[in-house]
């Protein structure tokens, strides 16, 4: 394993070195540097960001042994100055550090274990497999890893030879075939890393579970640490402030107004839904009269079936809906004709897409224009079937 800069003293992010590898690939040169400050990407956690010689750093890898360093063009001199983003080891040391107590409190806690981790560039993810509990847990394991983030426990890294592995508990069941770098955290954890970290756990600042979602087998739990746990709960608080202003409420009365309102807003949406069918059997009505196929346009697609439906039971053996860009094509299932068919064969030929039942279906046109070629080879067709 590399003992490189970024793990002996990862606080220096500046420095000047010698080039001692180029190599010219597609995507420009890969350079090795004497001495390595940039961590390259690896487990769960991206390479560093920053220059070389003023020239970004593209990615940072590991390969044969050695850290190459991609950039999009070749440095002039082999001397060059290396400065790394200094906000961006931050993140990463913060939310690697956050990772490894938040896994280890949820293994300790209820068993769950912690079987993928993507640290991204506004927050970080670990899945968990395990016991299948509610979400009470979550404000439990959030209490339990910011009271250890508080009591700044220390956090140590050693390089632990093979024969000597055996000595030192860890978590997580990996196969190790050689030395490795341990990562542990007084009293709470120790587990096999090669990422940055911060030296104690009050560095980490705090943690914020901010949403859990199933993925197969596994529960995926977003966190935040540090600035990001602060920026977030401003941006909240914030819109909760808002909120309440715009309520004329208290902050802690917001939830019951919301609902309340929330709760008139669907009676009002059933009234109107009320009101607008029997304003479409009305209009229908005289739309329908002696006609056997009628043609009407609706402001909101989900007043299209509604149309469609008051036409067919006024007598209207055809009817076309059109929204925008989509028309319902619905007939009253007494015509020798399949709608869907019809549509599937024939609406690419102008421009369209969609399909549907033998009754019913529907056309998307990306250009609106293109409606009203195919609607006129629909009429010609309901003619033929007219008069058939």
């Amino acid at each position: 394993m590399i003992e490189a800069i970024y793990y002996k003293n990862p606080p220096v992010l500046a420095m000047t070195t010698h080039i001692v590898e180029r190599r010219r690939h597609e995507d420009g040169t890969h350079v090795v540097l004497e001495q390595p400050l940039f961590y390259p990407e690896g487990g769960g956690q991206p390479s560093d960001q920053g220059t070389i010689a003023g020239i970004p750093v593209e990615s940072v890898y590991l390969k044969d042994n050695k850290i190459f360093h991609v950039l999009g063009k070749e440095p002039s001199a082999d001397k060059v100055h290396c400065q790394v983003n200094g906000e961006v080891r931050w993140h990463h040391m913060q939310h690697h550090s956050g990772q490894h107590l938040l896994s280890a409190v949820c293994q300790d806690m209820y068993g769950l274990v912690t079987v993928g981790f993507h640290l991204g560039e506004r927050y970080a993810t670990i899945d968990l497999e395990g016991p299948d509990i509610d979400g009470s847990w979550i404000p439990v394991v959030e209490d339990a890893v910011n009271r250890y983030i508080q009591e700044d426990r220390a956090l140590t890294t050693r390089l632990i030879s093979r024969d000597d592995r055996e000595h030192y508990p860890r978590r997580g069941d990996v196969p190790l075939t050689g030395a490795i770098r341990l990562v542990s955290i007084a009293g709470i954890d120790s587990a096999p890393c090669c990422g940055t970290h911060v030296t104690s756990t009050g560095q980490i600042g705090l943690l914020k579970v901010t949403k859990t979602e199933k993925v197969r087998s596994c529960t995926r739990v977003y966190f935040i640490c540090g600035m990001r746990s602060v920026n977030d709960y401003q941006n909240k608080q914030r819109i909760l402030r808002e909120l309440a202003d715009m309520y004329s409420t208290g902050e802690n009365d917001l939830l019951q107004r919301v609902q309340a309102d929330g709760q008139r807003l669907k009676e009002l949406e059933q009234n109107c839904r009320g009101l607008k069918q029997e304003l479409a059997v009305l209009q229908a009505s005289s739309l329908a009269a002696g006609h056997w196929f009628v043609e009407t346009t609706v402001a909101e697609r989900e007043d299209m079936q509604l149309w469609a439906g008051a036409l067919l039971s006024e007598g209207v053996r055809v009817a076309v809906v059109r929204c925008g860009q989509r028309l319902l094509i619905q007939h009253s299932g007494d015509l020798d004709w399949d709608c869907g068919q019809f549509i599937g064969s024939v609406a690419a030929r102008f421009g369209g897409r969609g399909g549907g039942s033998s009754t019913a279906g529907q056309v998307y046109f990306a250009d609106q224009e293109q409606q009203a070629p195919f609607v006129d080879h629909l009429r010609s067709v309901l003619e033929a079937i007219k008069h058939g």
